[in-house]
């Protein structure tokens, strides 16, 4: 479950980022997780993972997008959407901070051992037809604004 605000008596046990990246026709990016994965095996999120010491978020960021993606974006590139508190059925409790990335074209993406697919999406189709990871779903409706209600 995902809270905007910090409930009562949160303790985190680490920060955690992730990265929306979008191509010219505003499809998202979506990973498979290896089936080996502790969490998520088997399930689509985008690219994401721990900040380690002594990195910024950006600085994350940008090295999970290598590792996961190939890709080499530069920092100033990542746009801020926010942040949000985490506490997964199994109590794992961390920070979760969201950027968006977007590109001039579909970018070339080489998966890693963490990865078995990818899919470009809109991120009404993915929450429509992809079993997403535990509160991707929710992450996406929040960076993408899909929770708000129109004509309002």
């Amino acid at each position: 479950m995902i809270f905007k605000r910090k409930p009562k008596g949160f303790v985190p046990q680490f920060e955690a980022v992730a990265c929306f990246i979008e191509d010219k026709n505003s499809n998202v990016l979506f990973l498979l997780r290896a089936r080996n994965k502790k969490f998520g095996a088997l399930k689509w999120a985008s690219p994401a993972g721990k900040i380690e010491q002594k990195e910024t978020k950006e600085q994350a960021v940008a090295r999970e997008l290598q590792e996961e993606t190939g890709l080499k974006p530069e920092e100033s590139r990542f746009v801020y959407v926010c942040h949000v508190y985490v506490i997964f059925e199994s109590g794992v409790k961390f920070v979760f901070h969201m950027f968006r990335l977007k590109y001039n074209c579909q970018p070339g993406v080489v998966l890693n051992a963490e990865n078995e697919g990818l899919v470009w999406l809109k991120p009404d189709q993915a929450l429509a037809s992809l079993l997403l990871m535990e509160d991707e779903a929710a992450c996406v409706k929040l960076a993408f604004g899909l929770n708000k209600k129109k004509g309002r």
